[in-house]
């Protein structure tokens, strides 16, 4: 299914690029802490978890679909339901439609959106191979609202 179970080094790795920006203790203290707030073992394991914990516990078929829900954390964490649908399977590759609604409400901010893609998957590794993605995002933070709109492509290689 390929569901994320743990990560590890990942304080010592933040710990390394505070150190190489060669500030002063005192900065280096304030950016460690905001590094991990932000970059944290838990929030990089969700958001992996996002394009890694994909397929259902079952074997697929051309106009299968099913539904994943993930809540990743950090400054874009909130509620993704995402709705897969196989729309090809050429050898080991597996081609998905995605429409995913995102649902995040915090004490700083609301945002809710979709994401609308194809994603490329090798079923032998459960590795995203290439993704083309659209998200369109409504942001509401302090009264004030704010549109955005992204574009996400991952080329990745079949192994």
């Amino acid at each position: 299914e390929g569901k994320v179970e743990e990560i590890r080094g990942f304080k010592e790795m933040a710990q390394s690029i505070v150190d190489s920006m060669g500030v002063d203790e005192k900065m280096k203290e304030q950016m460690q802490q905001q590094f991990s707030k932000q970059f944290n073992e838990n929030n990089i394991k969700d958001q992996f978890e996002r394009v890694l914990y994909i397929f259902p516990n079952k074997k697929v078929k051309v106009g299968d679909s099913w539904q994943k829900t993930t809540t990743p954390g950090g400054a874009m964490g909130g509620k993704y339901t995402s709705t897969y649908t196989v729309s090809e399977i050429e050898g080991d590759m597996v081609t998905l439609e995605e429409k995913s609604k995102i649902d995040g409400d915090s004490a700083a901010m609301n945002m809710k959106g979709d994401i609308t893609g194809t994603l490329v998957i090798d079923s032998r590794s459960g590795l995203v191979v290439s993704a083309d993605q659209d998200m369109d995002l409504k942001i509401t933070t302090d009264g004030k609202e704010m549109k955005m709109k992204g574009k996400t492509k991952i080329k990745g290689k079949a192994r």
